[in-house]
């Protein structure tokens, strides 16, 4: 069962989650992307402005980058062992669902290399520099569809085809084209099945 309504109003000052005694992992987890979820929907029925929807997902993003678990950081091991290229293509206004993957992975014990808006100079240069297990490429909206494909085009070239690459983002799920079409090798939003895409298990990271 999902955050209620009453606990996301718990949950919204910075102060509130320890006094309701819900974690922060919880919050990052679970009510931050509920209320952007929310956020969403109401801007969809016309039930807010835009002016509403931009200033709830800055304070979310304030809260997430409070409690320190965002991890928008590069965060590298050695060798690039298990380490996966997360990408938000150029232009993109939804980043919080981004940012809250990479803590995730990261909490699992998987580095992750975050990057927004990356240049094809800046992709060249780390593909060429790390060994990446996989890239995972975030979006939001129809509007980077196309940036989207040559984003994975170029990853696929520069690797010469040996990485992998997983698409997600809101825009899945939400009547858009068949995102296949772009080229990725697979298009879902649950960890446990990019992660396999990878050759990666989530179980053993998990318990990491």
């Amino acid at each position: 069962m999902g955050p209620t309504a009453a606990g996301l109003r718990r949950c919204w000052p910075r102060c509130a989650p320890r006094a309701a005694r819900i974690s922060d992992v919880q919050i990052v987890d679970g009510y931050i992307p509920e209320a952007a979820r929310r956020l969403g929907l109401d801007w969809e029925a016309d039930r807010i402005s835009f002016t509403d929807v931009t200033v709830g997902a800055a304070r979310l993003s304030g809260l997430l980058h409070g409690m320190g678990l965002d991890c928008t950081a590069d965060d590298a091991r050695p060798n690039g062992q298990d380490t996966l290229l997360l990408i938000v293509p150029h232009g993109e206004q939804h980043t919080l669902g981004a940012a809250i993957l990479a803590g995730q992975l990261r909490r699992m014990g998987i580095s992750v290399c975050f990057r927004l808006g990356p240049s094809l100079s800046d992709l060249a240069g780390l593909t060429a520099a790390r060994h990446f297990k996989g890239a995972l490429i975030s979006i939001g909206s129809q509007d980077r569809i196309n940036t989207c494909s040559m984003l994975v085009r170029t990853l696929h070239t520069l690797s010469k085809g040996t990485l992998r690459v997983v698409v997600g983002g809101v825009i899945v799920g939400s009547g858009s084209p068949d995102l296949l079409a772009l080229g990725a090798d697979a298009v879902t939003n649950e960890i446990e099945g990019a992660l396999a895409v990878f050759g990666l298990d989530v179980h053993r990271h998990a318990a990491s």
